[in-house]
């Protein structure tokens, strides 16, 4: 299935690199985005139509940790951190 590329921005932060890339398909649109880091790639891909609940998410977040004391959180940012949060 070929892919084309809409738009690609570049994102560095600490030792981590990320890459999102809007693509399209003969299928539709979708987010690819890649976290480099040390030689390894991670990679999600979000269907266009869900980019909108997914921007609703990031602002959720954002907005959690600009209200908490990072302090209080950042030995919990790791793994531990989703046993932190409640539905």
């Amino acid at each position: 299935m070929e892919e084309k590329d809409i738009f690609s921005k570049k994102l560095v932060i600490e030792q981590k690199i990320f890459y999102f890339d809007l693509k399209t398909t003969p299928k539709g649109e979708y987010l690819k985005v890649t976290e480099k880091r040390n030689g390894m790639r991670n990679t999600i891909k979000i269907p266009a139509n869900g980019l909108k609940d997914f921007k609703n998410i990031m602002e959720s977040i954002i907005d959690f940790a600009n209200n908490y004391s990072m302090n209080k959180y950042s030995k919990k940012w790791g793994n531990n951190y989703e046993e932190e949060t409640s539905e």
